[in-house]
């Protein structure tokens, strides 16, 4: 009951809480997921970046489904997927973001589902910063929508100017 509870009531605080929820990073897992502690809280939460997805560097078994998308294979999902880890790195560890948490808050492997906020402004969205260097692809899964214009025209963008991982795309 208690490891039910926890998560349950951290829910309901999220979800009656302001609009932003600050919150410190403490460590970047990869590209596209990290773990923060919410302002006012003592626990941390795992993230997952929500409406994209970036290379793999430590599930090999997407990582090898991956692979086939781009020249120089897995070599290629290894190196851009160290490369958008190391640019969340830089721009969130031991920093405090922003989460806007969209309808789903979290998904199957009990992670948050956030769009990430370097200010309280709105200024900069990590998402949509990690698709403009083509370090990561648009990955919307309805109803989370709230951003696929952006999202969408900034994969586009990187798509036609070769950026990061496009450059060595196989499609068209």
């Amino acid at each position: 009951m208690k490891k039910f509870l926890i998560p349950f009531l951290t829910f309901l605080g999220f979800t009656f809480s302001s609009e932003l929820i600050p919150c410190k990073v403490v460590r970047v897992v990869d590209g596209d997921t990290f773990r923060c502690v919410p302002e006012g809280k003592s626990r941390f939460i795992k993230v997952r970046l929500m409406g994209i997805d970036t290379l793999e560097t430590n599930n090999m078994k997407k990582g090898m489904g991956q692979a086939k998308w781009f020249y120089g294979g897995i070599r290629t999902v290894k190196e851009f997927g160290k490369k958008a880890k190391e640019f969340s790195k830089r721009l969130i560890d031991k920093k405090v973001v922003y989460l806007e948490l969209p309808v789903r808050k979290m998904d199957n492997n009990g992670r948050y589902l956030a769009y990430v906020w370097l200010d309280e402004y709105r200024n900069k969205m990590l998402n949509l910063l990690l698709v403009k260097e083509g370090l990561a692809f648009v990955f919307i899964i309805p109803p989370q929508v709230k951003y696929l214009k952006e999202l969408g025209e900034a994969q586009e963008e990187a798509y036609k100017d070769r950026r990061g991982f496009w450059k060595y795309f196989k499609g068209e």
